[in-house]
């Protein structure tokens, strides 16, 4: 496996441990994680891996979803055919823990619309950096 897949599994575990031992009270994005919590802890782990010098990671928004709503909505990353999903295990009728795979999202093609997005203006989202502030520091 490449190294930097690797290291993407280590800040993933990492930032997992560090959101259970983090008061995240007052942040409407975690509120109830890893439930509603995807885009959130999406940006969260991507800063975190630009930490560690991993650039290219890319946000995954898909809308309409597995739930048949056409507000149901997730967000993960993708770099270089690569998957991560922090909060997948709020599907816990698919997945068990977060994840990061080579290839799609597998619920990728559940949803009507996909957009890809970058995820590195993280400060230009003040709740989302004081979330990450709060997380990274634990």
């Amino acid at each position: 496996m490449n190294a930097w897949i690797d290291q993407a599994i280590l800040v993933l575990t990492d930032f997992r441990a560090k959101v259970n031992r983090t008061d995240l009270r007052g942040l409407a994005g975690f509120a109830s994680f890893p439930d509603g919590s995807c885009q959130w802890s999406s940006y969260v782990v991507a800063k975190m891996l630009r930490d560690c010098g991993q650039d290219g990671w890319l946000g995954v928004s898909g809308t309409g979803g597995p739930r048949d709503t056409s507000e149901e909505t997730h967000f993960w990353l993708q770099r270089d055919g690569c998957t991560l999903d922090p909060t997948a295990d709020q599907f816990a009728d698919r997945f068990s823990i977060p994840f990061v795979r080579i290839g799609p999202h597998p619920m990728a093609k559940l949803y009507e619309y996909i957009q890809v997005v970058s995820v590195d203006d993280i400060r230009e989202r003040p709740a989302i950096w004081t979330a990450y502030e709060r997380i990274v520091s634990a």
